[in-house]
């Protein structure tokens, strides 16, 4: 469960009790993150509409739109939600006060789940990921009672339909969750939603009396359906250790790997005792392996040590799940002034899916095969990098960002961005740091040219206020002691120290001499 600061006082009891291993909580410094923030902007766009954005439509928002539960859409490869509907013509902040009718939001899921639920929505709007691979479902609650009553949705499952914009009411229930999906719920949960949330769980059979008094903690971080699943850290979480297998994977069986279909026991038996001895396979500390027979994905292993695996059919892909590093060297960016610079950066990573690197990537990262063509985390990293160094100047005024002055903050996000980029692969992303930076050779010398000038004239800047400064009070100095000065006398004066301090080479005085 993802609790945001201060969630936990909202967990119920029994979760408390039995369920405190599985409490993950999110920093601030995350929450309010660049990532999340311009995340929770973007959906403002499409809920918070006409009337409704007023100055403060942040604020009056901040509780209901947990930005936790954006961590969790944006990597999950399923979304299963429990909400309500907004009628329309209502406002987005309570549901039941009037409003153009134009103002309330297309996705009309009300409270915080509608807000999760616009996170999913946007999440494909560039279209470089394809909605299949992550579906949204919800169960439309009774809610409210200013809540829409829609015949054709209510009180079942229904699956949005990204390109139609709609949702699509289902007849019978959702796949049941597996792997990397999350959960989110409503404050309370009627009888009728508890028991949809289980119909997704067969193994479940007994109602939790506690289920209906889970708070905003639970809401955070799976609602109830997550409650009896799993969610995976989101990036800048750094949960997961590197040895870790991902919630992708599955644990091969003993059956499975003596006995994994028909055909491969027939084999073994046909050719033992030689298919015996080909059987003993080694798995090595930092070593995760895939075990597919016969084209199908078995599962993976991951403990370190000697086993027997019916060797009919075995493909046994291994990857190594040891920190590693990558060096981009010298990649040109343009920056956001035009200019063309040179960066080089490091980024460490790690596996942690034998089944992604295998099966779901081809050539994942550097030293898993490929062919000597540049992997997919190696042009991804590029990619990432070109994206977020062009938003910033090579060099800016003090106090405005640049690519020499926000190093820390640019290496967080570069690190966030790249896992969203390579979750797919299975690479859990450590660090993401720039070690190198300069200018282009073809613009390095018209820049040294530039920055000398500027150091000039900066210091000529100081020299000279210096000098202002300096003549007021030898002046001051010398009509306060009493010295007749007139007005000729006062000049001549100051344009001596003024040409003798901003001088560049010594100054030779020069005395008048009065007949």
């Amino acid at each position: 469960h993802f609790l945001g600061p201060g969630d936990e006082e909202w967990a119920s009891t029994k979760a408390k009790e039995t369920q405190k291993d599985a409490f993950e909580h999110v920093k601030k410094e995350l929450l309010e993150s660049d990532v999340v923030s311009k995340a929770f902007d973007k959906a403002g766009e499409s809920r918070i509409l006409g009337t409704q954005r007023t100055p403060d439509w942040k604020e009056r928002v901040a509780e209901m739109a947990a930005r936790r539960n954006y961590l969790q859409v944006r990597r999950a490869d399923a979304v299963y939600v429990v909400g309500w509907r907004l009628d329309k013509g209502k406002d987005q902040f309570t549901g039941k006060s009037d409003c153009d009718p134009r103002e309330t939001p297309k996705m009309d899921v009300g409270g915080g789940t509608g807000w999760a639920c616009q996170w999913y929505i946007d999440r494909f709007e560039d279209g470089l990921e394809d909605p299949e691979n992550c579906k949204l479902f919800f169960f439309d609650d009774a809610g409210p009672p200013w809540a829409r009553k829609a015949p054709a949705t209510q009180g079942r499952w229904n699956r949005w339909n990204v390109r139609a914009k709609e949702w699509e009411p289902l007849d019978k229930n959702p796949p049941k969750p597996s792997g990397l999906y999350a959960g989110i719920g409503a404050t309370k949960l009627s009888s009728r939603a508890e028991s949809a949330i289980r119909g997704l769980y067969p193994e479940i059979s007994a109602p939790s009396a506690d289920v209906a008094k889970d708070g905003a903690g639970l809401r955070a971080a799976a609602g109830a359906a997550a409650s009896y699943g799993a969610v995976e850290p989101a990036p800048g979480m750094q949960v997961m250790g590197s040895g870790t297998a991902s919630s992708a994977d599955r644990e091969v069986s003993v059956v499975s790997k003596v006995f994994p279909n028909i055909l491969s026991s027939a084999l073994c038996s046909i050719t033992a005792p030689c298919s015996v001895l080909n059987g003993i396979k080694q798995l090595n500390p930092n070593e995760h392996a895939a075990i597919l027979y016969w084209g199908e994905y078995k599962g993976t292993m991951t403990d370190p040590g000697l086993y027997y695996l019916n060797p009919c059919g075995l493909q046994m892909w291994k990857i190594s799940t040891k920190t590693q590093t990558l060096q981009l060297k010298d990649i040109k960016v343009l920056d956001a002034r035009g200019n063309p610079v040179v960066i080089s950066g490091v980024v460490t990573f790690a596996g942690t899916s034998a089944k992604k690197a295998t099966i779901d990537v081809d050539h994942p990262w550097p030293g898993s095969g490929g062919g000597g063509k540049e992997s997919f985390l190696e042009l991804q990293a590029a990619a990432v990098l070109k994206r977020v160094a062009s938003r910033f100047p090579y060099e800016a005024p003090e106090g405005k960002p640049s690519l020499q002055s926000e190093g820390g903050n640019i290496s967080s996000e570069l690190r966030q961005l790249l896992q969203e980029k390579v979750a797919i692969t299975g690479a859990c992303i450590h660090s993401f740091d720039l070690v190198d930076l300069s200018y282009a050779p073809e613009i390095a010398q018209v820049m040294l040219v530039r920055q000398q000038a500027e150091a000039l004239v900066d210091a000529r800047r100081v020299i000279v206020s210096a000098a202002v400064d300096m003549t007021k009070d030898a002046v001051g100095s010398l009509r306060s002691s009493g010295e007749p000065m007139d007005e000729q006398t006062c000049k001549q004066v100051t344009t001596n120290l003024l040409t003798v301090i901003c001088s560049g080479a010594a100054a030779t005085p020069t005395v008048t001499m009065n007949s």
